[in-house]
């Protein structure tokens, strides 16, 4: 809805839009427990309840105390309970750097742990990559939810967006393209941020797409005129018609 590059939270159904994270807000209703007007996980079932009931209703083992508690964060081997992640170091406080008051890990903020994490890919990462890829860093630290992003930083998705830092991938959509062989969707989602960011110039994708299937396609068909009449059709036909609706073919 706001028209950002994001995760979609609710995928475009008829005439309504498809809504990313960022504007996506859970339905509110009246919680069978509580009794409170809250957002609700089961607002459109017969019991809406909030999160705070939800949680208290499905109790989960603490991998730390071993009670039956609500789950407040999900760990390696299982959940922990508020108590024992507290314990942990994850309070609610101001940061020891920015003096924001949130959920602490360690007393810093999931913004800062963000920035370092940023900052550390970046050491790491190929000098001439990472400066191209600047704007695009820029825009992750900058992120409405930094606490998703980071986790987003450890999950396959995010390897061609390390591999892109590393050098391993051009920083082009040439390089993105030869990637999306083995990893479409998260190229597209990369892609899609970098030219948002404009470290990529904008191109349409439709047709970039159509180009690089019919160039695996027509391998498969054998050497000889067959091949040529496809080819043919293919680029000054199908291709030049979805040019011709984006205003770039001949008319």
């Amino acid at each position: 809805m706001c028209g950002k590059t994001t995760r979609i939270a609710r995928a475009a159904n008829g005439d309504a839009p498809a809504i990313g994270i960022c504007c996506y807000r859970l339905p509110s209703a009246v919680c069978t427990d509580c009794g409170r007007r809250r957002p609700c996980f089961h607002a459109r079932g017969p019991e809406p309840l909030c999160e705070l009931c939800t949680r208290r209703r499905r109790p989960k083992r603490c991998l730390d105390c071993g009670e039956l508690r609500p789950a407040n964060r999900r760990v390696a081997g299982g959940v922990i309970c508020a108590n024992c992640d507290y314990k942990r170091g994850r309070a609610i406080g101001p940061c020891h750097r920015c003096t924001t008051a949130v959920r602490l890990k360690n007393g810093v903020c999931p913004a800062c742990q963000l920035h370092d994490r940023l900052a550390e890919l970046a050491r790491e990462g190929d000098p001439a990559a990472v400066s191209t890829l600047t704007p695009f860093l820029r825009s992750l630290a900058a992120a409405e939810n930094p606490a998703s992003t980071l986790r987003w930083l450890y999950t396959p998705g995010f390897q061609v967006t390390r591999r892109l830092l590393a050098g391993e991938i051009e920083v082009s959509h040439h390089g993105l393209d030869q990637a999306a062989a083995a990893s479409p969707r998260p190229v597209a989602f990369t892609r899609a941020k970098l030219v948002d960011t404009g470290v990529l110039e904008p191109r349409d994708e439709t047709s970039a797409q159509f180009a690089l299937w019919h160039a695996r396609a027509i391998l498969k068909i054998p050497e000889g005129i067959d091949r040529a009449h496809v080819r043919a059709y293919a680029t000054w036909q199908v291709l030049n018609d979805t040019l011709v609706r984006h205003g770039r073919g001949f008319r």
